[in-house]
């Protein structure tokens, strides 16, 4: 008999994809309390996604006496791991929020990659005077525009250097280099 969840009074909600009969012999084999209904003193709710986000009485309930309400993946790692996981990352509050976050950032990639290649496009048209030219973006997203510094402790002054890589906008691409010295103190 393990002792993974020990200390935890767990309850359930929702389809789970096992039944309710199979999570409680699961938990009482591994150290841990089931719960049928959430009440005070249940440490954890295992919430399906549906039910969490149309928060269910058990819901409100696990959240008004201050239980954890975790995904069924919670319980699944923490048996297979043979210990009880952190809950954090599990919990339906921090995945809906990692959703959100992530949902915002594939939305906003677009038009950061458009400005990324319009202000690489700006600078080809400043430092070469051609309008047929970006900065190399390799595929990692590192951008080849590469500025050094210098500086002159006695005169407290800076020589800079600025080194760019850029590629056509037309196929097959051809690529140029561009290197800017900036003397100390101008």
């Amino acid at each position: 008999m393990g002792a993974a969840l020990k200390n935890t009074v767990i309850s359930a909600t929702g389809e789970l994809g096992v039944s309710y009969d199979q999570i409680k012999k699961w938990v009482n084999a591994n150290g841990g309390q089931w719960s049928p209904k959430v009440m005070k003193g249940v440490t954890h709710l295992i919430s399906s996604k549906e039910h969490y986000k149309k928060k269910v009485d058990s819901v409100n309930t696990a959240e008004e006496i201050g239980a954890r309400i975790v995904s069924y993946d919670w319980l699944e790692d923490s048996l297979q791991k043979k210990r009880k996981l952190a809950e954090k990352k599990y919990e339906w509050k921090k995945l809906g929020h990692d959703r959100r976050i992530r949902k915002g950032i594939k939305r906003m990639a677009p038009n950061a990659d458009t400005k990324r290649f319009n202000d690489g496009c700006a600078m080809a048209r400043a430092d070469m005077e051609s309008d047929n030219y970006h900065i190399f973006l390799d595929e990692t997203g590192f951008e080849y525009n590469i500025s050094l510094l210098r500086k002159n402790l006695r005169h407290n002054k800076f020589a800079r250097y600025n080194i760019r890589l850029f590629e056509s906008n037309t196929k097959p691409h051809v690529y140029c280099t561009f290197i800017r010295y900036v003397p100390l103190g101008a």
